[in-house]
């Protein structure tokens, strides 16, 4: 068990090597581009959650790559843009504004 280049061209098992595989490979790929750009920011809203779900599902005992899809379309919705501050913000009460700036 385990990530296998070759199986995602040559898969046997649809499931595990094309997709899982394939995922694997492609969140490497845009974790390599999010390093290239240097997006890496705690300022960030998208990354700061995709950094606390990858703190919460990377520390179990069991792991599986499914569960960080979550974590990959949130990368890609930062390559492709998406605001780096959610309007959420804009609710918060002034007097909880010092523990999020």
């Amino acid at each position: 068990m385990g990530f296998k280049i070759e199986n995602i061209f040559n898969p046997t098992e649809i499931y595990n090597d094309l997709f899982i595989d394939g995922h694997c490979a492609v969140t490497f790929l845009v974790f390599l581009t999010l390093l290239k750009i240097k997006v890496f920011s705690l300022r960030n809203d998208l990354m700061f959650a995709s950094l606390i779900f990858l703190i919460v599902f990377c520390i179990t005992p069991i792991f599986s790559p499914r569960y960080l899809y979550f974590v990959s379309l949130l990368w890609v919705l930062i390559l492709a843009g998406a605001p780096s501050s959610l309007p959420g913000n804009k609710l918060v009460p002034k007097r909880f504004k010092k523990f999020i700036s």
